[in-house]
């Protein structure tokens, strides 16, 4: 069966998961030529996989996590506790989120308003 929907090369190139790609490359000398082959990796290195995840999103904690896994069983997340121990700084996480959302919001802004400038925390 064909999918309905196929995204253009230029939405492609702007995706999240094509710029996670771009980093791997550039900061890890990983390279995957595709989703499966990038999944296949994240299910087979997991702890790498999360590792990279963390990287790659700038999550700001109090502490780095000294371990992804507390164990290598997969089977019910809620079994799983991830990054142990850590401690998040909720303030800058929401700095963090504010800009982010400030970049955002500016490129949807009409050509004759001002760009928006950090409007949620200042």
């Amino acid at each position: 069966m064909d999918p309905v929907w196929r995204p253009s090369s230029e939405r492609i190139k702007a995706a999240g998961i094509t710029r996670y790609l771009r980093w791997l490359a550039a900061r890890r000398g990983l390279r995957f030529d595709g989703y499966e082959s990038l999944w296949r990796w994240s299910t087979a290195q997991i702890e790498e996989f999360w590792a990279s995840i963390w990287d790659f999103c700038g999550v700001i904690a109090h502490s780095p996590y000294q371990r992804v896994l507390d164990r290598r069983a997969m089977p019910g997340v809620s079994k799983r506790r991830g990054m142990i121990p850590l401690t998040m700084k909720i303030v800058q996480i929401l700095a963090k989120v504010a800009d982010n959302l400030s970049r955002t919001c500016a490129k949807f802004t009409a050509p004759n308003q001002s760009r928006l400038q950090r409007p949620l925390l200042a």
